[in-house]
This record gives C-alpha cells, sequence and structure tokens, in this order.
C-alpha cells in the first residue's frame, strides 16, 4: 500500500495498528495543483490491488485481508520532533477518516463531505451518499462512496 501511495504523489506518514496514514501535499493551500485527482487514484488503485494483494499474501501461507479507505479534506497541523525523524498529522481530517471509515463497505472507498465539495466536479468519478455521521449533538456529516465513471 505504502508503494502505492508513493506512486500517486502521497506520503506516507505511519502505521496505526491495522490502519496505513498518509496524505498529499499537493493538496494543501501552498500548492500551485490543488491535485485531488492523484489521491483518487491512489485509494481506487489500492481497492483494485485487492486481488493481487491476496494473492501475494496467499503465496507467503499468510492469510487474505480485506480493507476500507477514507479520505477527507481540511487543515492538518504536521509535527516533528527534535528527537526522531518522524513527523505525525494532526487535524479534523484525520478524525472524520477515523469515523466515516467504518459506514465503507469491504474493499471500497468513502470520502467525507468537505473532499466532496472538492472533487464532485471530477469526470472520472461517480459519488454517491451513502450515509452520514454524527459530528456532535446536533451536527451530521455527509458521507459519500467514490468508484470510477463507467
Amino acid at each position: 500500500m505504502a508503494k502505492i501511495v508513493e506512486k500517486h504523489g502521497g506520503f506516507v506518514i505511519k502505521n496505526i495498528g491495522d490502519s496505513l496514514l498518509f496524505y498529499f501535499p499537493d493538496s494543501s493551500e501552498s500548492s500551485k495543483s490543488y491535485d485531488f485527482r492523484n489521491c483518487l487514484e491512489c485509494c481506487l488503485k489500492m481497492i483494485e490491488e485487492h486481488e493481487s494483494i491476496n494473492c501475494i499474501l496467499k503465496k507467503q501461507r499468510l492469510p487474505a485481508l480485506d480493507y476500507r479507505i477514507s479520505a477527507d479534506y481540511g487543515e492538518v497541523s504536521i509535527m516533528e520532533t527534535n528527537n526522531s525523524s518522524t513527523i505525525d498529522v494532526f487535524g479534523t481530517p484525520v478524525n472524520m477518516c477515523t469515523k466515516i471509515n467504518h459506514v465503507a463497505e469491504k474493499n471500497s472507498i468513502v470520502i467525507g463531505s468537505d473532499m466532496y465539495k472538492t472533487v464532485k466536479k471530477m469526470n472520472n468519478f461517480q459519488y454517491q451518499m451513502i450515509n452520514s455521521c454524527s459530528i456532535g449533538i446536533k451536527f451530521m456529516y455527509p458521507v459519500y462512496s467514490v468508484s470510477r465513471r463507467n
């Protein structure tokens, strides 16, 4: 998965238990391109590689796996420590990905409303609102599935 992320211009931050945290620097406000296409292509490529990944695992006598991918957009803080070369990312998009991930079906991708607002006009993809997640007592956050347009 890390190789797929890097191939699409993403940056892997860390493994979190059975999760992989990554981000796309080209989607920042300081970026000239605001290239969200790379992010969506990366996530869809991960889904498309599901069968190949499981073939590799089978050859190594490891169990098959299923996964869910969630993505969102917003401001994050990047933290570096003095004693290590590793970095960490904090912010609302990270928290929302954790919340919306459970509504994705196995081997699929979901995005939050903030990301949907930025990518909804991209022609190569189709989106379907599938659910909302509670983000407080009074507020719900729409969640969308993403697939390639046929």
